[in-house]
């Protein structure tokens, strides 16, 4: 397996990514941001982040391993904190989901997100779909549990956003997109837009995230 030396995404939380001139940060909110160069972006302690979320939402928190190229998400602190003692980078939240005992809701308006792995890649994808769990099961890759709910459907009074899986097949990565603005800078990288995992909170929205089951029929 060759060594994935490409720049990760950035959030708020993460260390500044050095370019010509000035450092590309991905904003937790989805915004590109240009810092100057030499400037690194703060980092934002835990409670920070929880109250960035509305409802019952929680922050979903993205890891890279650098050398490697992998993303890893949770929702988990002590998996952070386990993820980056193991050389991990934590890249801060990148959206707002269910914590993974929310469970479906009435009327069954969220989805479960599992996470896979595969040991001879290193690679680890996320699924909601029994089909893309078997699919992947026959490819090598081992269901590790639920990480988060996510919305089955958009509702425009909750700004829901897309989150989106990627997948570059040179490097034989997964990864998830939470914002057009990380799904264009994914596609650049040389990943493709593969499937819809289901619909999530955006960070610092007003208070309308869902503290009850939600009719998703009613944008």
């Amino acid at each position: 397996m060759h060594s994935d030396s490409h720049t990760p995404l950035k959030t708020a939380r993460a260390r500044s990514v050095r370019t010509k001139g000035a450092a590309l940060v991905l904003a937790a909110a989805g915004a590109l941001c240009l810092l100057p160069a030499g400037t690194a972006a703060t980092a934002a302690p835990a409670d920070a982040d929880a109250k960035r979320c509305h409802g019952d939402t929680i922050p979903f928190y993205q890891l890279y391993k650098p050398g490697r190229g992998t993303y890893r998400y949770t929702t988990d602190k002590k998996v952070v904190r386990k993820e980056t003692e193991a050389g991990y980078t934590d890249m801060g939240p990148i959206a707002c989901v269910f914590p993974r005992t929310a469970g479906i809701g009435a009327g069954s308006v969220r989805n479960a997100v599992y996470e896979l792995y595969k040991e001879s890649t290193r690679d680890y994808v996320y699924v909601t779909a029994a089909l893309d769990k078997a699919k992947l099961g026959q490819r090598g890759y081992v269901t590790q549990g639920k990480v988060a709910y996510v919305a089955t459907g958009p509702r425009a009074s909750e700004h829901r956003t897309k989150l989106l899986r990627v997948w570059n097949p040179r490097r034989q990565r997964h990864a998830l997109a939470a914002s057009v603005e990380a799904k264009e800078v994914f596609n650049r990288r040389g990943y493709d837009t593969i499937a819809k995992v289901g619909y999530v909170w955006p960070l610092d929205k007003p208070d309308t995230a869902d503290t009850h089951p939600v009719n998703t029929t009613t944008p």
